[in-house]
């Protein structure tokens, strides 16, 4: 039935059945899905494939809608998640035998190559390990002195897989077999019916030569091991459905992002100015920078730390604030899809490197018994971790998935050959791999989460929209404190749920459970021959189900959560974890047709998504409201933050700016010793220009809101990094442009800002402070430099230790520093940034009196004025043009609305202006005829 509702909607959005607009009654005329949930009814089955009308919705597009008389009573029954109603089991197996294949994916690069290959990158760190390719060769190789090793054992030859003897210290590369993907001759079928495998070379030799004669006497790194700086990342809400955490639990992990955004907000939000609070934007954008280093975001992060290294006041730019407010928008919106800072980092994995070099020293593999140094449930990481942490591999798909461990320091006997691998995690034999979504050891990465934060020490302070008494007076909170409830809530609930435990670490939240494996796992289809037809076949039969799985599974987790009732749900998530795998794998193993979602998964789970997940495809009608989780709690408390936000950057600052008098700061981006008749030269060359971007930058403005900013599938993300790449390339061509016509960039840019910041708003034209920071940044901060540098800095730099004059920041100490003196820019390379000095302006040019030059005059306060009363009191009257706020003033609170082409004017300041006729009076304005005399 569902799938006849799907035929005959798609039909009427594509027109193929014209139907008439249903009368303005949504009681009446409802969706096949309003009368089911909303009455308890559905679309008969004779009525499905033939409504009577339709409406459309306000994105355009039309759907069916039936009457009540076309439908019949429905009582929906919802069939148990069974063996039997999903055709799979699940089995618990006791002492299953480890199906971990040892050093699967793993081998062994000499410190002599290594070293080499690191002058060959010329990189200016140690690289700890590689990823490497070669035809047929696939595997992940730490660093280690491993002819030492040898000599130290006194091993002078080793055996390779083939029977042959090779003199240890002549050794370059020491792999596994699994890493060797050449054993592809099919030579007949095993007992057990699968196929038997031959290797395609008699030899390593043979397979060498064979490299040399077909051109490949190289070796491939795909990857390297580098020093990891960052102590934080970005959970997800994978991670978070898959531990067992209610909303405070989450609320209160969420703080360290959350505590970020709040401080950055310092300069904006407090009530009185402390420039000392430029260093939390400083730090702010500086992270941003870091992440989006390589696109616009980045850019417009880093003209931003300039401009506030040279003027603090440009704190309250239009565009330096449009930025920070942009990127402070973007991390609301990732906390609201559960993704925010978390004490963790990826690390390469690999298996006990003590133990694989007994392996391979071994005089006969076959009988070698595995001894390494790491015992179950231990690792090892040079001894820079140590103490209980949590293994995580995405994605993650079951709670099952998620695994404590104990880093162990390792002093014992052959140390010196590992200890200085301090960023790859070594791994003990065990189950661990099975557990952690099959992770081998040829370049896998494991999130390695911490368990120092004590969440019962939490105090939620970022979410400042519940800062506030509640006025209900029939309330039992009446003149209580909303913020304070919430954090005495979330003390109580650490009370309640851990009331022996003075500390709560991610590591409560993890769920015992089995290990789930999959017997099955290396099964693979039949072998075809290598032809055109059989390739086509393959992409044909090609599937990829991930993200339908990955989905499904999200919502069972979701509705787990929200019922708080993880474990009565393990079946299902189990199911999809299985199918997931078999999706993955299906690429290799060709067994497509086994990834098959049960119908009654399908039916239960597939329709509806978490409420959470708005900020994933920003769709509001295909939601489960039925079930709250606490990440669905999370997303509606980023809601209201994201509206705080909106108020402290917009209307708050706004008061501020007018207080603090910083109303025209962009002038300090204008060199006011530039002759003013280039200026206007320059304004009016840019005018084509100018409009033309506007115009594309409007279009791509749309273009880009009319795509789904949340949504993560391929078609949306693709859409969007095409429209990226538009706005690039309008950058790009508008810079070039507008260079060709002004090469200084000085003067390029004083005209940029007069037409972005004056000329557009003196007609109300233009709410957009882009342009000038496309054409002329580096000319911008030049200006600010020549004229109204601030030469008191505040600088942050990082600090070895904590105490109380430092800023931590992320797992990093900062330190703010005060100095005076002048910021230096760097300038790319061969940019000519020199003033050429026809451009100044002649000190023994004469002024010209301006007669009868029209004018029109503005109220410069926030207030209710009379122009009409103010022009008969002002006309005939002769004053002294002054700087008011960076305003031309004529009189208090009366200042020169600017216009395209009055640059002269700011020659006049501190002249005479007399008010001769008044042309005409609004509401908001005087339009007059003045005389200023030179």
């Amino acid at each position: 039935m569902k799938s006849s509702a799907k035929k005959i909607i798609k039909k009427v959005k594509e027109h193929k059945v014209e139907l008439p607009i249903a009368p303005n009654d949504r009681e009446q005329y409802k969706t096949a899905g309003r009368w089911e949930k909303e009455n308890n009814r559905r679309v008969c089955l004779e009525h499905l494939s033939k409504p009577a009308w339709k409406v459309e919705k306000k994105d355009g597009v039309s759907v069916p809608v039936w009457t009540i008389d076309q439908t019949e009573p429905y009582e929906k029954k919802e069939l148990p998640i069974t063996p039997w109603s999903t055709g799979l089991q699940l089995a618990e197996v006791k002492n299953h035998t480890v199906m971990e294949n040892v050093f699967d994916g793993m081998g062994l690069v000499s410190k002599e190559l290594g070293r080499q290959m690191e002058r060959f990158l010329e990189v200016d760190y140690t690289i700890t390990g590689y990823q490497l390719r070669l035809p047929a060769i696939k595997g992940f190789f730490p660093c280690v002195d491993f002819h030492g090793y040898f000599r130290k054992h006194n091993v002078k030859r080793i055996q390779d897989i083939f029977g042959t003897w090779h003199d240890a210290d002549k050794i370059d590369i020491l792999t596994t077999e699994s890493t060797f993907k050449a054993k592809l001759q099919v030579i007949g079928e095993k007992p057990d019916g699968l196929e038997e495998k031959a290797w395609l070379f008699p030899s390593i030799t043979a397979y060498q030569s064979k490299l040399i004669e077909y051109g490949y006497d190289a070796i491939g790194i795909s990857n390297i091991v580098k020093p990891v700086h960052e102590q934080y990342r970005k959970s997800s809400y994978q991670l978070l459905l898959a531990l067992d955490m209610q909303a405070r639990d989450i609320l209160c992990l969420s703080h360290v992002q959350g505590d970020l955004i709040y401080r950055a907000l310092s300069i904006y939000r407090k009530q009185e100015l402390d420039w000392e609070d430029l260093r939390y934007v400083q730090a702010f954008l500086h992270l941003v920078y870091q992440e989006n280093s390589d696109n616009g975001i980045g850019k417009q992060c880093s003209d931003a730390i300039h401009a506030l290294h040279l003027n603090k006041k440009l704190a309250f730019d239009h565009k330096v604030r449009q930025t920070i407010k942009e990127v402070i928008d973007h991390k609301i919106d990732e906390m609201g899809l559960g993704k925010f800072y978390i004490e963790a980092k990826y690390l390469y994995v690999t298996q006990d490197i003590l133990a694989f070099l007994s392996y391979a020293a071994a005089a006969d593999h076959h009988t070698w018994k595995y001894t390494g140094f790491l015992s179950a449930k231990q690792s090892y990481c040079g001894g820079v971790i140590v103490g209980q942490n949590l293994f995580a591999r995405n994605p993650i798909m079951s709670f099952s998935e998620i695994t404590r461990t104990t880093f162990v320091d390792y002093e014992g006997e052959d140390a010196e050959f590992i200890r200085h691998i301090d960023n790859i995690v070594q791994l003990p034999l065990g189950t661990e791999p099975d557990r952690l979504g099959g992770a081998d050891r040829d370049g896998d990465e494991l999130l390695v989460l911490s368990t120092q934060l004590n969440l019962a020490e939490t105090q939620i302070e970022y979410l400042q929209q519940y800062n506030f008494k509640v006025n209900d007076e029939k309330s039992e909170h009446h003149g209580k404190n909303r913020l304070d409830l919430l954090n005495e809530n979330i003390q109580k609930h650490f009370e309640e749920r851990f009331p022996v435990q003075a500390k709560v670490s991610l590591a409560d939240y993890v769920i015992d459970s089995l290990v789930q494996v999959n017997d099955a796992d290396k099964s693979t289809a039949p072998s075809q021959e290598w032809n055109k037809a059989n390739v086509i076949d393959f992409i044909i039969r090609s599937e990829d189900k991930t993200g339908e799985i990955t989905d499904i599974n999200t919502t069972i987790e979701n509705i787990a959560n929200a019922q708080e009732r993880l474990l009565q749900y393990k079946f299902p998530i189990a199911i999809m974890k299985h199918l997931q795998a078999l999706c993955i794998d299906a690429s290799k193993s060709g067994l497509f047709d086994q990834v098959v979602i049960p119908d009654v998964i399908q039916y239960r789970f597939g329709t509806l998504k978490p409420q959470f997940t708005f900020f994933k495809d920003g769709k509001n009608y295909n939601k489960d409201r039925e079930h709250t989780s606490a990440l669905d709690k999370l997303a509606e408390s980023m809601f209201s933050f994201k509206q705080y936000v909106n108020r402290i950057m917009l209307e708050d600052t706004d008061r501020k700016i007018r207080k603090h008098q910083f109303e025209n700061v962009y002038q300090y981006f204008q060199n006011f010793d530039l002759d003013t008749v280039y200026v206007d030269q320059t304004i009016n060359a840019l005018k084509t220009t100018y409009d033309t971007f506007l115009q594309r930058n409007k279009e791509l403005a749309k273009e880009k809101q009319s795509l789904n900013p949340f949504a993560s599938d391929e078609k949306q993300k693709r859409l969007r990094k095409e429209v990226d790449a538009k706005f690039a390339e309008l950058y790009r061509e508008t810079k070039a442009v507008s260079e060709s016509i002004c090469d200084c960039p000085s003067l390029l840019a004083t005209a940029a800002v007069r037409k972005t910041y004056v000329d557009s708003k003196a007609k109300n034209s233009n709410e957009n402070y882009s342009f000038c920071w496309v054409v002329a940044s580096e000319g911008m901060l030049q200006n600010v430099q020549l004229h109204y540098e601030n030469k008191d800095k505040v600088y942050i730099q990082q600090a070895k230790e904590s105490d109380e004059h430092t800023l931590e920041w992320l797992g990093h100490n900062y330190t703010t520093v005060m100095k005076r003196e002048a910021y230096t820019l760097q300038w790319p390379e061969g940019k000519d940034m020199s003033i050429p000095d026809k451009y100044l302006k002649r000190q023994d040019a004469k002024l010209d009196d301006l007669i009868d030059y029209k004018i029109s005059l503005v109220s410069s306060e926030k207030k209710a004025w009379n122009p009409k009363e103010v022009a008969e009191k002002i006309v005939g009257q002769t004053y002294t043009v002054f700087n008011d706020r960076d305003w031309l003033g004529v009189t208090e609170g009366l200042s020169i609305a600017r216009k395209a082409g009055d640059s002269i004017l700011n020659c006049y300041m501190h002249k005479s202006i007399t008010i001769k006729h008044i042309i005409k009076t609004t509401k908001a304005s005087i339009t007059c005829l003045a005389d200023f005399r030179a």
